[in-house]
């Protein structure tokens, strides 16, 4: 953090977390604590960021920083803030840090360092297929959460979709254990009839949070001149809007 503009260290204590979509990617950055690969480090107060961007083919891993500093300057390096100066923008500074460019050189040391060697993660995102089914026949074998259904970080639902997939077996179960047969419940009925009524109840409704998430990250994709407007105004409406105080906000996002 130390190295950032005062400009930007003073813009992060009333705008901590900012995003940015463009024609053809989305750029953020927040602050964070000392990172766990740098026990080291003295300083606790840190900056991550991210780019995601469509890609044809994924980056390797461990490619060379220089490339990875050349790619990610070229596609957000002009984008402007307003915590830019005359002499330092935002967004190059960033990437600069963390591909250790300083002002007097124009990319990375002379060893040709990989991402990987300095803790910049390189994550191709792949989608998983949607499965027909979550149980066994028998109700013996439940999957819940990321196993049954991976869930894209576009939507920040997945922690949310893995308890309300527990909470909906627990209540299935309770009520079916409930149904006693001779005096006792009848396990093998229970675990069947809550495998049937887990998957009806709860896979609509992943289905419709997987449908967002998907709407949410074509909006990171290349983007036409008109698609880039309609989005910009919609996130402009919903910026600038009072309609919703803190509590409808968060309504609205658990009901998703």
């Amino acid at each position: 953090m130390s190295s950032l503009t005062q400009e930007l260290r003073d813009g992060l204590k009333k705008d901590p977390v900012t995003m940015t979509f463009g024609p053809d990617g989305f750029f953020g950055y927040a602050p964070c604590t000392k990172s766990a690969l740098e026990p080291s480090a003295k300083d606790d107060n840190y900056i991550m960021w991210w780019s995601t961007y469509e890609a044809e083919q994924p980056p390797a891993r461990d490619m060379s920083l220089a490339d990875l500093h050349s790619q990610l300057i070229n596609r957000h390096g002009s984008w402007k803030l307003p915590y830019d100066t005359r002499d330092s923008a935002v967004y190059p500074s960033i990437l600069n840090i963390a591909c250790g460019v300083t002002k007097d050189e124009k990319m990375p040391s002379a060893h040709k360092p990989t991402a990987a060697e300095r803790n910049v993660l390189v994550l191709p995102r792949y989608i998983t297929p949607r499965l027909p089914s979550w149980c066994t026949p028998s109700g013996r074998i439940i999957l819940i959460g990321d196993a049954a259904h991976a869930m894209p970080p576009d939507s920040g639902q997945g922690v949310s979709c893995a308890v309300e997939d527990g909470l909906a077996i627990g209540i299935l179960l309770e009520h079916y254990l409930s149904k006693k047969s001779d005096g006792a419940p009848d396990l093998a009925n229970a675990l069947e009839n809550t495998r049937k009524g887990y998957e009806t109840v709860r896979m609509p409704r992943v289905g419709m949070i997987l449908d967002m998430a998907k709407r949410m990250g074509n909006q990171k994709k290349k983007q036409t001149w008109f698609q880039e407007k309609v989005r910009d105004c919609f996130m402009w409406v919903l910026c600038e809007s009072h309609l919703f105080n803190t509590q409808e906000t968060l309504f609205c996002w658990y009901k998703f």
